[in-house]
């Protein structure tokens, strides 16, 4: 019912001042979730997260936004965003350990120099361009949403596939780390609150 009133009073206004394109957005105590999913309706391409410590108030999840995350969370103890927090951030994790564990080795990153070692060996007219690759179905675009839902399995099996031997055997990992590691990763490449992507380089001459 605040929700009603203050929308009232504010002239259904639900951001001060007014943003007309806002990339993220965070509430802090939700309470039933109206004003957060009002915002997530309103701006499809935003992440919102909403906050709160009771959640036996809150809204059906399955009737929610796709880009609306809710999270249960004490305000009176320190809060610290998961997109915000490079430390906390799985996904951001698995890449470090990966490419510190692969780097006595081979440099996972080679085709981002792929441009400037063909043109170094003569080729002329070399393009590179970067494709993004959506880790599951969060995008609103069509064919960007079909590609991330084919492409959420292969997101999956890569992150335990592609790094399982240079983690544990060149890094010293145990089993059970990697696995907590793969998990926490697979979450976050599976929520589409994330927005998250990977690049696909191509270089053509």
């Amino acid at each position: 019912m605040m929700h009603v009133v203050l929308s009232i009073v504010f002239e259904n206004r639900l951001l001060f001042p007014p943003i007309t394109r806002p990339r993220r957005v965070l509430e802090c105590g939700f309470g039933a979730g109206d004003w957060a999913i009002d915002v997530a309706q309103q701006h499809p391409n935003c992440e919102v997260v909403a906050i709160d410590i009771c959640p036996h108030i809150w809204p059906d999840e399955s009737q929610t936004p796709t880009n609306l995350n809710l999270q249960v969370d004490d305000l009176n103890s320190r809060y610290i965003s998961r997109r915000a927090s490079a430390a906390d951030h799985a996904l951001r994790r698995w890449s470090r350990r990966y490419l510190d564990s692969m780097q006595p080795y081979k440099d996972p990153r080679a085709p981002m120099q792929m441009q400037s070692w063909m043109q170094s060996a003569g080729f002329d007219s070399v393009e590179t361009q970067m494709i993004p690759l959506p880790t599951c179905g969060w995008s609103n675009d069509p064919r960007q949403h079909q590609i991330g839902v084919a492409n959420r399995e292969n997101v999956r099996r890569m992150l335990a596939s592609l790094a399982m031997y240079p983690m544990t055997e060149f890094r010293g990992m145990t089993s059970q780390e990697f696995q907590v590691l793969v998990a926490q990763a697979r979450s976050e490449a599976d929520n589409p609150a994330f927005r998250d992507e990977r690049l696909v380089v191509e270089t053509s001459r």
